[in-house]
């Protein structure tokens, strides 16, 4: 048996950032946080973004990292959603009608390449991003914005309180 330090205890998950970096290029900013969290394997997460939306993450641990588990949906008005199943596979569709699906050959991720999973690509295009002397793709500053959310809905799980977003001009 494992015992996690009490310290440790309300940390959301690490790789919960990917869902968080999601969260923020598709839907903006956020304005204020709720989390209920339950040791390191449960958290209940709802947001409210500066443009008036409202939704839900719920981020649960206690997978195999040799086996994929990952399930994303994100649901908006119209007929417009996204479906993710364990970072390589997805179904996008935009007004009711389907626009991008991929469904490549079943990985584990003890065993992936990175090019299923897109690992290999990001480092691919930093590279390229140096030799031609441009930014990456994934600007920095949005980069620091998904931590300062990350650090809200951490400390909104400690307190039980509602914790506004604050992103500093940098």
């Amino acid at each position: 048996m494992t015992l996690i330090p009490p310290s440790l205890s309300l940390y959301p998950p690490d790789f919960a950032i990917h869902i968080i970096d999601l969260v923020g290029y598709l839907f903006g900013d956020v304005e204020r946080v709720f989390c209920f969290g339950k040791n390191l394997d449960a958290y209940a997460v709802s947001l409210k973004f500066r443009n008036g939306a409202v939704g839900t993450l719920n981020l649960n641990d206690e997978r195999s990292f040799r086996v994929p588990t990952e399930e994303v949906e994100i649901s908006m008005a119209g007929g417009n959603f996204v479906t993710i199943h364990n970072s390589s596979c997805w179904r996008i569709s935009q007004n009711g009608k389907p626009i991008e699906w991929r469904e490549p050959p079943t990985f584990v991720s003890a065993g992936d390449s990175g090019n299923d999973t897109g690992h290999f690509a990001e480092i691919i295009d930093f590279l390229q991003a140096i030799k031609e002397k441009r930014t990456t793709r994934s600007n920095i500053y949005e980069s620091y914005k998904s931590l300062v959310l990350y650090e809200a809905i951490k400390e909104s799980s400690e307190s039980a309180k509602i914790v506004d977003v604050k992103y500093e001009q940098i």
